[in-house]
C-alpha cells in the first residue's frame, strides 16, 4: 500500500465494482420495465450476448495490454479499469430517462389491457 498507484487502482476498482454491483442486481428487472412484453426475450438475449462478449474481451485486452506495456502490470491495471468507469457514469445518466420510460411501457400496456378488456366485453 505505499506504492500510491496500488491506492489508485483499488479506489477505481471499487467505485467499478460497487456500481457493477448494483447494475446487475437491478439490471433485470430494468429490462423488463422498460421494454414491451414481446420484445424482452430478444433485449435479454443480446444483453447476454454482449456480456458474454464482454467478458471474454476483457482478459484478452488485459494480456495485449500488458504485452504492449512491457509487463507494467499497474499501467494495464489502470488502462483496463478506466473502460469500467464511463460506463458507471452512463448508468447513473440513464437514470435521467428511466422513469419516462417505464411511463411510456405502462401507458401501452394499460390502454392494451383496455383494448382487450373491451373487445372481451363484446
Amino acid at each position: 500500500m505505499t506504492i500510491e498507484g496500488f491506492i489508485l487502482i483499488g479506489i477505481m476498482l471499487f467505485f467499478v465494482r460497487s456500481l457493477l454491483s448494483l447494475y446487475h442486481i437491478n439490471q433485470s428487472p430494468i429490462i423488463q420495465a422498460i421494454n414491451l412484453p414481446e420484445a424482452q426475450g430478444k433485449i435479454s438475449a443480446w444483453n447476454q450476448f454482449l456480456e458474454t462478449i464482454g467478458m471474454g474481451i476483457g482478459p484478452l485486452l488485459a494480456g495485449i495490454f500488458l504485452t504492449l506495456y512491457n509487463q507494467n502490470y499497474l499501467l494495464a491495471a489502470v488502462i483496463s479499469l478506466s473502460f469500467g468507469i464511463p460506463s458507471a457514469f452512463l448508468w447513473f445518466l440513464a437514470r435521467r430517462w428511466i422513469h419516462g420510460d417505464i411511463k411510456k411501457v405502462n401507458d401501452i400496456l394499460a390502454k392494451r389491457a383496455n383494448e382487450l378488456g373491451s373487445n372481451c366485453k363484446k
